[in-house]
């Protein structure tokens, strides 16, 4: 389940992200649209699907990542 996910990442990294670890998560937020979770290396590369390969991510900043 995708909220699993999120709250799973979101313990394993201390309630932050790794692409901004100064910033903490708060958890009622970790569950709206403001954070998705993201691949690593993307699965169209890989084709990794486990859970190793994802890491939690601002959505503003994965859609700009996704841009270039």
């Amino acid at each position: 389940d995708y909220n699993r996910q999120k709250l799973r990442l979101w313990d394993e990294m201390n309630g932050r992200s790794p692409y901004f670890p100064e910033v903490e998560i708060p958890l009622p937020e970790l569950f709206t649209d403001k954070y998705n979770l993201d691949h690593i290396v993307p699965k169209s590369k890989l084709m990794d699907f486990s859970n190793d390969n994802l890491v939690l991510c601002p959505a503003k900043f994965n859609t700009q990542k996704n841009r270039t």
